[in-house]
């Protein structure tokens, strides 16, 4: 396989690894959004969230605007930066005592969607994202 079909492929994996990752982030937050603010609210507290109706709308933003910018690869690090700190008090408020598997209530989803994050926080949308068309890379030299 010759470079130029390799990053090719790089590209097209990249890039349906992160529109598939949004659009989780998105529909977890539009089941968020239809269940109503209140009900999500209610929730939290049921977990021990301070603030509870202060979390709520943003869990619900994060998840729909943070989806919804990893889909169109626009701010990707930023974004994975918040995300994943979403993941990690999932963890812990939901997930940690349940054990790995998610039939079980455990975190096995939230580990893989936080090494996702992790790797698009580190090196970004890539080529077909549109923070390409604020970095620069994409103008011919």
């Amino acid at each position: 396989m010759n470079r130029s079909t390799q990053a090719t492929l790089a590209a097209i994996s990249g890039t349906a690894l992160r529109v598939t990752v949004g659009a989780l982030f998105m529909v977890h937050g539009w089941w968020k959004l239809t269940d109503g603010v209140p009900a999500t609210t209610a929730w939290l507290d049921s977990l021990g969230v301070g603030y509870a109706s202060l979390a709520a709308p943003l869990l619900i933003g994060a998840e729909l605007l943070g989806g919804a910018a990893l889909v169109l690869g626009l701010a990707t690090r930023f974004v994975c930066l918040v995300l994943l700190a979403e993941l990690g008090i999932a963890w812990y408020l939901v997930h940690r005592g349940h054990g790995l598997f998610v039939a079980d209530g455990g975190w096995e989803l939230v580990l893989v969607l936080a090494v996702v994050l992790a790797g698009f926080a580190l090196t970004g949308s890539g080529g077909t994202g549109l923070d390409r068309l604020f970095s620069g890379r994409h103008r011919h030299r």
